[in-house]
């Protein structure tokens, strides 16, 4: 990973990632191989993981995320190298799916890279949650 930082390869894979997955859901699945894992959340929620292509193709297109607006500009992209030259990578911000509210998510992917050329990626690892913000936060800031 001499050429490109993990910062480039994060970013890059985020604006694909999102432009993607708002435009063509369907194709989503391509970003992942058969060992990947998905877990995708609501609030407090435990979820099980799905695991393999199918499965991941199933749970995105449940999603409902086409046409949806991911807004990260008011939010983060953090990226870390990990062991075997793999990329860590969190986003935080805000998701607007059609005829809905703003809602704010967290998504942490593990980029892996790819056998055949090292310098490509795939999603090995993708955890995507729906922050709920409690109603006792709320009604405290109402209150001051």
């Amino acid at each position: 990973m001499a050429q490109m930082t993990v910062e480039v390869v994060g970013k890059q894979f985020v604006r694909k990632y999102y432009k993607m997955c708002s435009d063509e859901p369907e194709n989503l699945y391509r970003f992942y191989q058969n060992e990947s894992q998905l877990v995708y959340g609501e609030g407090s929620g435990e979820v099980e993981p799905v695991t393999g292509i199918e499965g991941i193709k199933s749970k995105i297109n449940s999603r409902g995320c086409k046409g949806a607006e991911f807004n990260i500009a008011s939010g983060t992209l953090d990226a870390q190298p990990t062991m075997n030259n793999g990329v860590m990578v969190m986003v935080t911000g805000t998701i607007t799916k059609k005829d809905d509210q703003a809602r704010q998510f967290v998504q942490s992917f593990f980029l892996a890279p790819q056998e055949k050329n090292p310098k490509s990626f795939f999603v090995l690892n993708d955890t995507f949650r729906i922050v709920e913000t409690p109603a006792v936060v709320i009604s405290s800031y109402a209150s001051t």
